[in-house]
C-alpha cells in the first residue's frame, strides 16, 4: 500500500512497481496521463512555431509589396526589419529549446 501511495510522477515508477496489477494500474495510469500531456504541449508549441513563420512571411511579402508601391519610407521599413529580425530569432531559439527539451526526456 505505501508503493502506491508514493506513485504520483512518471520518475516514480520502478520496475518492481509493475510486478503486481495493482500498481501496474496505477502505473500505467500515470504514463498514459505524462504521455498525453506531453503530446498536448508538443501540439502546442508546434502551432506556436507554425504561427510564428506565417507572421514572418506575411511581414515579407507586405514589405515586398510596400517598396515595389514606394508606400513606405527607409525609417519604417528599417524598423519593420528588426521587429522581422526578433521574430525570426524568437523562432530560432523556441526551436532550440524544444530540441534541448525533447532529449531530456
Amino acid at each position: 500500500m505505501d508503493n502506491l501511495s508514493r506513485l504520483r510522477y512518471f520518475g516514480d515508477i520502478k520496475l518492481k512497481d509493475l510486478a503486481s496489477p495493482r500498481t501496474a494500474k496505477k502505473s500505467w495510469s500515470i504514463i498514459k496521463s505524462t504521455v498525453s500531456t506531453l503530446r498536448k504541449r508538443i501540439i502546442n508549441l508546434q502551432q506556436s512555431r507554425r504561427r510564428l513563420k506565417s507572421r514572418i512571411t506575411n511581414t515579407n511579402s507586405l514589405m515586398k509589396y510596400l517598396r515595389e508601391q514606394r508606400l513606405i519610407t527607409e525609417n519604417a521599413e528599417s524598423a519593420i526589419e528588426v521587429r522581422k529580425d526578433f521574430l525570426s530569432l524568437m523562432l530560432i531559439c523556441s526551436y532550440k529549446m524544444n530540441i534541448s527539451q525533447e532529449t531530456h526526456l
